[in-house]
Order: structure tokens, then C-alpha cells, then sequence
């Protein structure tokens, strides 16, 4: 589990780009530092596609910690770039190209959190039909 981003990661947000900047690099690497823990601490080492699945704890709607909590599940995608990005930084998913990481499911658990559980599976990536 990670921490809810920052309001900076909304994609509706009007901020300042510094501020927007800096508020993602910080949860980037927040995240990365946690996913490395995670991962020496699970045995996690798989270096191929992977199907990445979330799951948004958003107890309390809006707050005034600082927090982001999506209102619907295209906002959670877009809000959890920073996220991936520092999974891949901690070296936990190979790489976040199309033929290495895939969606999962995305949901939210409104009685849980402030957070985000992120679950990782190996994949294999199927063809598409036609």
C-alpha cells in the first residue's frame, strides 16, 4: 500500500506548474522508496509484462490533508501516473511500455484507507482477436 497522491496528481487541477512539478516528483519517490521495501520484503523479481490492478481507499471523499481521492475511475488512472512512475524507478515493474505493463482493475473501497493497494501479477499478453 502507498499513500493517496497529492492533489497535484487531479487531472482536473488549476495549479501553479512548480508547484504541480514538485508535488509529483515528491510522491514518485515516496512511492519508489516504499515499492522497494515491499518488494526486497515479498521476494519480488519478475522483470517481464506485468498486469498492475489498484485498488483506491477514499474513506472521507474530499479532505484537507493534501490528498487526491478520484471521484470516478478515469481520474484515478490519469492521477496515478506518478505512481507507475515510481514503480518503475524502484525497479519493481521493468518498464511501463505497452508489451510490459498492462491495466488491471481499478477500483475504489470507499470504508478503507487514506490509500492505494497496488497488486502486481505476472503477465502474458494476449493478441488481440481480428
Amino acid at each position: 500500500m502507498v499513500p493517496l497522491p497529492p492533489v497535484e496528481a487531479s487531472p482536473n487541477g488549476r495549479l501553479d506548474r512548480r508547484r504541480r512539478i514538485g508535488g509529483l516528483a515528491a510522491y514518485r519517490d515516496e512511492v519508489a522508496l516504499l515499492a522497494r521495501e515491499a518488494a526486497r520484503r515479498e521476494g519480488w523479481s519478475w522483470r517481464g509484462p506485468v498486469r498492475l490492478s489498484m485498488v483506491w481507499g477514499i474513506r472521507g471523499g474530499r479532505a484537507h490533508d493534501g490528498r487526491y481521492r478520484p471521484a470516478d475511475v478515469d481520474n484515478a488512472v490519469a492521477a496515478a501516473k506518478p505512481l507507475i512512475d515510481g514503480l518503475r524507478l524502484a525497479g519493481v515493474i521493468a518498464d511501463d511500455r505497452w508489451e510490459l505493463l498492462e491495466l488491471g482493475q481499478v477500483r475504489a473501497e470507499r470504508g478503507g484507507g487514506p490509500w492505494v493497494r497496488v497488486v502486481l501479477e505476472v503477465a502474458g499478453h494476449e493478441e488481440a482477436p481480428g
